[in-house]
This record gives C-alpha cells, sequence and structure tokens, in this order.
C-alpha cells in the first residue's frame, strides 16, 4: 500500500519549537500545535529526545536539498539523500 496522499500536501513551515508544559510538544511558527511525542511507554527523556528530533525537521529537510541540489555528494550519499527526502515528502513507501 502507497502511503502517499491524491494531493501533495506541504508540511508547517519552521521554525518549530519544543514546549514542555504540559510538555514534550511541537509548536509551529504561529504557536500552533503540530505534534505531541508522547508515547507513555517511552521514558521521558527518550520522548523529549524524540521531540527535538521533530522540532528540527524543516531545517534537516532544507538542507538535506541543498545538498543534493548543489552536488556536495555523490554516490550512495547521494542516493541516500533522495531516498530520505522522498520519504519526508510522503513520496516513498518507506
Amino acid at each position: 500500500m502507497n502511503a502517499k496522499s491524491p494531493s501533495k500536501h506541504q508540511h508547517t513551515p519552521g521554525p518549530w519549537h519544543l514546549g514542555m508544559k504540559p510538555g514534550p510538544i511541537v509548536y509551529g511558527p504561529l504557536g500552533e500545535q503540530l505534534a505531541l511525542p508522547e508515547i507513555m511507554l517511552l521514558p521521558v527523556g527518550e520522548r523529549i529526545a524524540n521531540a527535538h528530533l521533530i522540532v528540527a525537521a524543516p531545517e534537516l529537510l532544507a538542507v538535506l536539498k541543498d545538498i543534493v541540489f548543489f552536488g556536495t555528494c555523490q554516490g550512495q550519499r547521494l542516493d541516500n539523500a533522495k531516498a530520505a527526502i522522498a520519504k519526508a515528502e510522503g513520496e516513498s513507501n518507506v
């Protein structure tokens, strides 16, 4: 089953921010709640670490796109970068 949606949606633009009350909660640039990485079975430190990774996602995606665009990597690294971009944009079955 392909996870792609029929229409191409864009993610909420960054920067995203991490709030800790009741926390961890990921907020968008206008203060809108974007994600609640709250899986009670995980230790609180791991939940916070996951939230930090989520908050960094827009910047990580932008940098990865720059790396691919400017050709600063090649071979398997370039293939991995393109695959990660496709996954982040919902264009991958993985």
